[in-house]
């Protein structure tokens, strides 16, 4: 399970924590990991306080060799890996004393599944990973099962906009599947890594171009009457912007089919602007997500808003109560 922040101070180290002591009143063990760096008790951009990751005996960590000395925790070490981190190789360690810990896993998503099945070899029922700031590459369906997104005050300036990005965000996460036809031309395409196109009629055909960061104009130029358009890498403010470009208002435009919902990198106020000209998304594999938790800072109804928002998917104020989502 992966908890992702959608910016700093959203309560997504709570959160992560909260798990944790929930997992332990249980009486289950769990692995905990990070997409990126997390934990540390001063935040090393804004020289902030933070909450620190507090782990109870029994649970397996995977984090970096150099963050071990920091820990309060007593540990075991039990094995080290070969993915390597800029705080030394990622090692695996079994908490003999309760404590606390700096997380600094794997940072790329291919060994953050491997650290993961590791860790549940060693006896972890479940594991917990810290997606870290706006590292939501963590919720992709192939490394976590389940994803819980952090959100709050921080977010945005105004209350309105930390819904509007939040919905956003759900939104991308939580897209339908395409048909089947479609869904197999996108997986024969993106296992070459190849951009491809389908048209009812006309068939599939795939793209001289390999990626639609370099070249967003020559994309659409070969998309034609195309109703999907399936993008194996990023989907940028570039190539949506040239879409609504190459087609005039009342133009059907394609439908783009991604991987998973994390591939959409395009700014929320662009991609409205597709959604209002009647572009949609699908994906091959949609994110489970389990809940929102929120960080409503002076904004006390905020977590109403956001639950009545995002009806039927709960969400948490932490900060009030850990067991009973808001109501709507």
């Amino acid at each position: 399970m992966a908890v992702v922040g959608l910016a700093k101070n959203a309560g997504k180290t709570v959160a992560f924590n909260t798990l944790v002591r929930q997992a332990a009143g249980a009486g289950i063990r769990v692995g905990l990991t990070s997409l990126g760096y997390d934990g540390e008790s001063v935040d090393r951009l804004t020289r902030q306080p933070k909450p620190r990751i507090y782990v109870p005996a029994e649970t397996i960590i995977a984090t970096a060799a150099a963050t071990l000395e920091r820990a309060s925790a007593s540990l075991e070490l039990l094995n080290i890996t070969r993915h390597n981190t800029a705080l030394g190789p990622t090692v695996l360690a079994r908490v003999r004393e309760s404590g606390t810990v700096e997380l600094a896993g794997p940072g790329s998503l291919t060994a953050l599944q491997q650290v993961a099945v590791a860790m549940q070899d060693w006896g972890a029922a479940y594991v917990f990973i810290d997606g870290a700031l706006d590292r939501l590459g963590s919720a992709a369906p192939r490394v976590s099962q389940a994803t819980i997104l952090a959100t709050g005050a921080s977010v945005a300036p105004d209350p309105a906009q930390v819904i509007a990005r939040t919905r956003h965000t759900v939104t991308l996460l939580t897209a339908p599947s395409p048909p089947p036809m479609v869904a197999a031309v996108a997986q024969t395409a993106f296992a070459d890594e190849r951009i491809a196109y389908w048209h009812p009629e006309k068939g599939a055909w795939q793209s001289a171009q390999p990626s639609a960061l370099a070249q967003p104009a020559q994309i659409v130029s070969e998309m034609g009457e195309a109703s999907h358009l399936c993008i194996p890498g990023a989907v940028t403010n570039s190539l949506v912007q040239a879409l609504l470009h190459a087609k005039p208002t009342g133009e059907s435009l394609p439908v783009i089919v991604v991987p998973t919902g994390t591939h959409v990198l395009a700014t929320p106020s662009v991609w409205h602007r597709y959604l209002e000209r009647g572009g949609s998304l699908a994906v091959l594999q949609s994110t489970k997500l389990l809940a929102v938790t929120v960080n409503p800072g002076q904004h006390s109804h905020l977590g109403q808003a956001l639950a009545q928002a995002l009806h039927p998917l709960p969400v948490y104020d932490l900060f009030l109560d850990d067991k009973t989502p808001l109501p709507v």
